[in-house]
């Protein structure tokens, strides 16, 4: 199981074996870019982000209670980084740019959808509050579960389910019942 071999290399990272943590990294490290992502139009803010996520995972790694609860964790530090960073340097770049050359996609009932879909789509969910945006791309973009957007976000499961509905509702209206 998954969570077990993370679990597993938590332990091994807090006995000293720097290889454990680099593999947390290695495996965790598109992730927490992409979550970035969410928060800068920016590559290399976003990966700047993601080094402070881990940087302070690494420190901060013999406070986490559970470490199968690993993943979670990292997500809610990371959010937290960006929250941070945007804070204290407002965006200069239109929330419709932000969408531009990001990775990973709402999954489309489309088999092959074309670069326009794509793009329009992608656009969209950048203008969704983050407040939405948020648990729909923690949802279909990093696979997690309505709890573990709960726990990454400090809301309810039921508030994740429901946020995630709501942001979907919001993208079929825009782009019409086939797509998200």
């Amino acid at each position: 199981m998954l969570a077990d071999h993370v679990a597993r290399l938590v332990r091994r990272a807090l006995e000293g074996h720097p290889d454990a943590f680099a593999e947390l990294v290695a495996s965790h490290q598109s992730m927490v870019v992409v979550l970035a992502r969410q928060h800068t139009p920016n590559w290399n803010e976003a990966e700047d982000i993601a080094q402070e996520a881990f940087l302070r995972a690494y420190r901060d790694l013999g406070r986490l209670r559970n470490p199968a609860r690993f993943s979670t964790w990292l997500y809610g530090i990371t959010l937290n980084a960006a929250r941070e960073r945007v804070r204290a340097q407002p965006p200069t770049v239109p929330i419709q740019h932000v969408a531009e050359g990001a990775q990973g996609v709402a999954p489309v009932s489309s088999p092959e959808p074309t670069n326009a879909e794509v793009n329009d789509l992608l656009k969209q969910v950048a203008q969704l509050p983050e407040r939405l945006r948020l648990p729909l791309t923690l949802h279909y973009v990093d696979g997690l579960k309505y709890a573990e957007i709960g726990e990454v976000l400090g809301i309810r499961e039921i508030a994740a389910r429901s946020r995630v509905h709501r942001a979907k509702a919001i993208l079929q209206k825009k782009l019409g019942p086939a797509r998200p």
